[in-house]
Parts: structure tokens; sequence; C-alpha cells
């Protein structure tokens, strides 16, 4: 039995006047947001350029992921740092091949069908552990709202619409959560969960929040249960990890261990300040229902042993706590270098299951007097509806014929046109425009950094002028540009390309006209020596 079911708000018609306008409020509200998120999807799959810097790089990997250069080498150039496990690249290179539809588009689209599963996986949990015995009225308002939330999230908002591994892995995750709440009551339903979890860990190998939740409780409430699941894990996961590694020669574990290098700066710890004070009413509410089923169970079970009789329902309870504090936890990882509002995704999946409890249950006597209590269960619907309007929308310009575009279908052109590699931070103008992408800058300063990969070459490369030109997101001395290049390869660019331009938002460095003239030059006197009779003898 839940919260829920053992407290009992004393209604009057008035009461459940102001609560229905309020819920009818929230619901037209999120009800909007979500119209607005599709809206924003349907537009960026149709958007032909890039929307995040990351883009490129997975389009990239995906095209390369069942050739031998997937976790391939990178002491050669070009050199390609396979970041993630394979399952999204996978994916989206196997999709738009079948259906011959746009790789970029298909990528998107993969990622926000991802979002709207989740949703639905999220809504799910968070209507598992109402009261069976009670109204449907209680789950259905549960999982809604629940499911409705997430689309008003700035993170999901802002990263479910592009071409990354993040929504896939967390909507894998998710189903197998689903997946082992159901086991609680159907053990054979486990197996499905280990395969869920060890496909999400697959597709980002950081996703696991919600297999350490299920069984961390399990272990505690169903022993045998969480063995099997984690025996399953085991051995599905461990056979992929070999097969990985032979297919790549070890190539995935160094790419995914070993490569996959981040710098701290503690200073992103803010990051997390600002994403709880952006969604205030919904975090408040979520810590305040996170208290009161963590102080509920406390009062039932004093003992981790007692927690071995506890109901299906209480466990359920348990494990979506502990999915809250892992996810929670996991927020310390944006610390790393190059991170940025993927890392707090899950942990806006896991708010709304608790912001949704707290919609559904009614205020506890605590709360106050009778009246008061009414009166906060048809505020926190309206704060929630408050919450959700005022939040900051996406910040794409998605407009195809918009200055911007158009910029870039100009620097597209020239690429397709240029005679040399050209070196791009917008690593999906490079691929739109016909070329590879040759080397990613910022996981490569990021090992030349610590030792592991040797920039010289690379830089010796820059200042031959091997490269027509190159695209960049600043000059030196901007910190993000600064982040994004060692002092060597920045100085390699000023040397060799030292005419800047400013085009689509980006610094277009390329050579003197002079430089050209001379390049050309020698150029026509290495072909008139090469074609000049040689005597014998000499």
């Amino acid at each position: 039995m839940t919260i829920a079911a053992q407290i009992e708000l004393p209604s009057s018609e008035g009461h459940n006047l102001a609560r229905k306008v309020a819920l009818g409020l929230l619901f037209v509200t999120l009800l909007y947001r979500a119209a607005e998120f599709a809206a924003t999807g349907f537009g960026a799959i149709h958007f032909p350029w890039g929307l995040d810097y990351g883009e490129g790089i997975v389009w990239q990997q995906a095209r390369l992921i069942f050739t031998d250069r997937a976790y391939g080498a990178i002491d050669q150039f070009p050199a390609i740092v396979f970041h993630y496990t394979p399952l999204y690249h996978a994916v989206a290179w196997q999709v738009p091949a079948t259906l011959g539809t746009d790789e970029l588009a298909t990528g998107r689209a993969i990622s926000l069908l991802s979002a709207l599963v989740a949703a639905i996986a999220t809504g799910t949990i968070a209507a598992m552990p109402v009261d069976r015995r009670g109204r449907n009225a209680g789950r259905w308002l549960a999982g809604s709202v629940a499911g409705l939330l997430v689309f008003s999230f700035v993170p999901v908002i802002n990263w479910s619409p592009l071409m990354r591994v993040d929504m896939l892995a967390i909507a894998l995750s998710l189903l197998g959560l689903v997946a082992a709440l159901r086991a609680i009551e159907r053990p054979r339903m486990m197996l499905l969960a280990s395969l869920l979890f060890v496909a999400a860990i697959y597709t980002k190998q950081t996703t696991i929040a919600g297999p350490a939740a299920a069984f961390a409780v399990l272990l505690v409430t169903r022993p045998k249960l969480a063995l099997h699941g984690i025996a399953a894990c085991t051995a599905i996961g461990l056979a992929a990890l070999i097969a990985l590694n032979w297919l790549t020669d070890g190539g995935f574990y160094r790419h995914v261990f070993l490569y996959n290098v981040n710098r701290v700066e503690p200073s992103r710890l803010l990051w997390i300040v600002y994403a709880a004070a952006a969604h205030a009413i919904y975090v408040s509410l979520a810590a305040w229902m996170v208290a009161r089923h963590t102080g509920d169970l406390r009062a039932r079970y004093h003992t981790v042993r007692a927690l071995r009789t506890a109901g299906s329902g209480d466990v359920k309870r348990l494990i979506a706590l502990a999915y809250f504090a892992v996810a929670s936890v996991m927020l310390l990882m944006v610390v790393k270098s190059g991170s940025s509002i993927n890392y707090f995704l899950e942990w806006c999946f896991a708010i709304a299951i608790f912001v949704a409890a707290g919609v559904h249950e009614p205020p506890p006597a605590s709360a106050g007097t009778v009246k008061a209590r009414r009166v906060l269960a048809a505020c926190i619907p309206l704060g929630l509806a408050l919450q959700a309007f005022i939040t900051t929308g996406h910040d794409f310009d998605l407009d195809p014929d918009g200055r911007r575009a158009r910029e870039l279908g100009q620097l597209s052109r020239e690429i397709a046109a240029a005679d040399k590699p050209v070196l791009s931070e917008d690593m999906v103008l490079l691929l739109r425009s016909g070329q590879d992408v040759l080397w990613e800058p910022a996981i490569f300063a990021e090992l030349a950094s610590t030792g592991a990969w040797d920039e010289r070459p690379f830089v010796q490369r820059v200042r031959d002028r091997n490269f027509a030109f190159v695209i960049a997101s600043g000059v030196r001395g901007e910190p993000r540009f600064d982040q994004g290049y060692n002092p060597a390869v920045a100085a390699a660019f000023d040397a060799a390309y030292p005419a800047k331009k400013r085009l689509a938002r980006y610094i277009i460095y390329r050579t003197l006209p002079r430089q050209e003239s001379a390049e050309a030059s020698a150029g026509d006197q290495a072909s008139e020596k090469a074609s000049a009779p040689v005597a014998l003898g000499q």
C-alpha cells in the first residue's frame, strides 16, 4: 500500500473544482510543450546542417562502424576516436542504408523516437507503484504527468533532436527498468531486463543508473531474482566485449576505456546549480516526494533485513528512489571538460517520476489544516504548469532559408570545390559537402594533453598547409577555442592560415593570396622538372 492509499484528503465541491481546473491547466501546458517539442523535432529532421558539435563525428563513426577503421589505430592520419560503444552507430547506419533515407535526418529521427519511448517508459514507471486496489485514475494521472513532463526539461528539449547516442541509450535503460519492475511479479521478465540494460550500456557506456538501481534494491529485497539478472547481464556483456575486442584487434577496449579521456574542470559543477535553478519547481517537488517516500519506507521497515518482507509496490518505490539517487550522483560527471547538458538527461527522467507522484498523492496531514491541504493540492499542479510554461525552449536556428543556412551552403560549395581536405569544427558540414572527417579537434586536444597522442606530425601537416582552409569556432584567447585546440595547433593555424574571416558564426582560416600563388608556382616548377628529360648517367 502506498502513501496515496494511506492518506485521504477531505474533499468538497469547491476543492474538487479548484484541483480539476489546476490539473486542466497543467495538462494544457504540458501538451503545448509536447507539441512544441514535436514541431522542433520535425524541423530538425528536415534541417540539412549541423545543430551540435558532436553530430558530425557521430555521423562519421556511423559510416565507419562496419569497416576495419572502426575502433582502429590513431597513430596515423586520418585518425578517428570512437568515444562510445557501437549500438547507436550500427542502428544509425543500417536504418538509412535499408530505407534509402538521409543519414543525418534518420539519425535525428532515431533520437526523437527514442525520446518518445523514454517518456512512455517514464510514465509507466511512475504509475507502477500506485496502489492497484485503488482507482485507475491515480495510475493514469501519475503516468501521463510523468510522460508529458519530460518534454518540458531543457536538456531533453535541446538534446533529443540531435544525432547523438544518448536518447537511444536512455530509452533502452528505462525500458530495462520497466522490465525489471515487472520481473518482481513475473521473474521471467528479468532476462529481457538484462538484455535491455546491456544494450543501453553498449549504446553509451555510462548508462548505468537503471541497472545499478534495480540490482542494488533487488539484492536486498529479492536476492535470487537479482542474482539471475546480474548473471545474465554479466554473461551477455562479457560475450559482447570479447566479440568486439576480437573483431577490432583490441581496439574497442583502447578507444572506449583508454582514448576516451577528459581533463577535470571543477568549475563545471556550477552547472548542477544552474540546472536545478532552471527547473526549481520540479526539483523542489521531486525532493519533497523523495523525502516523503523515504520517510514512509523507513517508518515501515526499521532494518535492511525487514525489507525482505516488502511488498512489490514498496520494492518498486525503492527502485525508483535508488534510480533518482544514482542519477543524481552521476551528475558529478559534468566535471569532465567537453561535457554538456546530456549529462543531466537521466536526472530529468528520474525527477519526472517523483514530480508525478507529487501530483497524484494528496498532501500529508503534516501539511496543515484541511483547508491548507486543499489549497496545496490545487497549487501543486498550478506551480508545475507555471514551470512548464516559463521553461526556455530550444535555441536552434532551423530556418533552411535563413542567413546562417545560406552561409553554410556557401561554405559547403567551397569545401566541395577545394583541391585539398578541409579541417572543420563543423563536421556535419564536411560530410554534407562530400568530404570525410579526418580529425576531431576536441578529443585529440585531450589525448595530446595527457601524452596519449603525439600531435607534432599533425602540427607539421598544418604548417605545411596540407589543408585547403580551416573552419573553427573562434580565435586564440576565446575559451571555447582554447578548450578545443592546444597551443601548438592554434599557433600552426595562425602561421599557416593567417587570413581570417567570420562566416556562419565560424572563423575561416585561409592562406594569404601570395602564399597561394607561391604554392601554385612551386607546383608548376615541380611539374616541369618531373616532365623534363633526364640525361643518362646522371
